[in-house]
């Protein structure tokens, strides 16, 4: 007897060499959950973003004129009328974009390595950077911009050959009822908006101006792969989720809510005729997008946002995001400072040893050509 024969007798063979049936199959990435009446995207359609191991989140939008941060209009209690003038005066700190090229972003993001962009396309501000048409809607394709910014970055984003995401916010700071979705106990907030029975309405128009902003956004633009919510909370209490009564993230909306969404801005299932949730809304048009939990649906991966590093256990069973910019604020603001390169890999090696897609933040300026002299 050989020895090769010898061996071949006291090791044991594979399990699947019995079947013949090849190697076992792996276990999927995660196993998709159910929340609100939609169950999360599966293995196949969650993939790329796993794989993509790092993004460019853009955060642009007329924060970017005073240029000192996203926060701005809330920290700085500037009234909504002021904050317009952000836009529509001419002074050393307008929003112009007049040199707006996404191209040169898209550029950037590949040279970063990057897979992916997500871009602010609404932020708390309520500023739309697409023309929406809806009434109170406040846009980029008014004057004086008379733009869409969304129409060209979107399509700079894929002739760079990268996916598209874009951000959307449905906090508004310019409803009052914002605060007060009851109109019977206003939420503090810096404007000193107060109690007021008008402000339910006021309410229920802010969330007919996000349905039909999201309409606009899922049918306009062809695929889009990432829609990154933000801010599902309501008045700036609780947690995303503790908003979902009222914006009704889910499949759908229950036509006895206190806040009716108007006929003009819904949509509706057409197997069973239901009104559509923000998720089912998203979903009916756009049936491959992933999305965050910041809605108040149970998302289709995570985010872990902010400049801390990683630790603990590898992200198993879950597709898992770290969000951070590498600018001291998430808008533009030059004088925030700029975190460091050691710091800057530190999170990102540390995020993907633990099978996280890294999605970091960069903050343009005003976008605008110097004027004359």
């Amino acid at each position: 007897m050989s020895a090769a024969v010898a061996l071949d007798q006291v090791v044991p063979a594979p399990a699947y060499a019995a079947t013949g049936a090849g190697p076992l199959p792996l276990p999927p990435l995660r196993i998709p959950k159910t929340d609100l009446g939609v169950e999360q995207q599966p293995d196949d359609k969650v993939q790329w973003l796993h794989d993509a191991k790092l993004g460019m989140f853009i955060r642009w939008g007329v924060y970017a004129g005073p240029a000192k941060g996203e926060w701005y209009m809330h920290n700085a209690a500037v009234t909504p009328a002021n904050y317009r003038r952000y836009v529509t005066d001419a002074t050393g700190e307008q929003f112009t974009a007049s040199a707006y090229n996404p191209g040169n972003w898209a550029q950037l993001a590949k040279d970063m390595g990057a897979r992916y962009t997500v871009l602010t396309a609404r932020h708390h501000d309520g500023f739309a950077l697409w023309p929406s048409t809806h009434p109170n809607a406040w846009t980029s394709g008014q004057a004086p911009l008379n733009r869409d910014f969304v129409k060209d970055y979107v399509a700079a984003v894929r002739a760079a050959g990268l996916r598209v995401g874009v951000y959307y916010s449905p906090i508004n700071w310019r409803y009052p009822g914002y605060y007060d979705v009851y109109g019977t106990n206003c939420a503090t907030n810096p404007w000193g908006y107060t109690t007021d029975p008008a402000h339910k309405e006021n309410a229920r128009i802010m969330k007919n101006e996000v349905y039909q902003a999201v309409r606009e956004l899922v049918t306009k633009y062809g695929v889009i792969d990432d829609f990154w919510w933000d801010g599902g909370w309501v008045a700036e209490r609780g947690s995303d989720a503790d908003g979902a009564f009222f914006w009704e993230p889910g499949q759908f909306r229950d036509t006895a809510n206190q806040w009716p969404v108007d006929a003009a801005y819904s949509e509706t299932d057409p197997a069973t005729g239901k009104p559509l949730g923000l998720t089912g809304l998203v979903r009916k048009y756009q049936p491959n997008v992933l999305t965050t939990s910041r809605s108040g649906w149970i998302g289709d991966h995570t985010s872990e946002e902010g400049g801390s590093v990683p630790t603990g256990a590898i992200r198993s069973g879950k597709l898992a995001e770290k969000c951070f910019t590498v600018g001291g604020s998430w808008g533009y603001n030059p004088g925030a400072g700029v975190m460091s390169y050691s710091d800057t890999m530190n999170v990102l090696v540390n995020s993907w040893v633990r099978d996280m897609t890294c999605l970091v933040n960069v903050g343009p300026g005003r976008c605008r050509r110097p004027r004359p002299t």
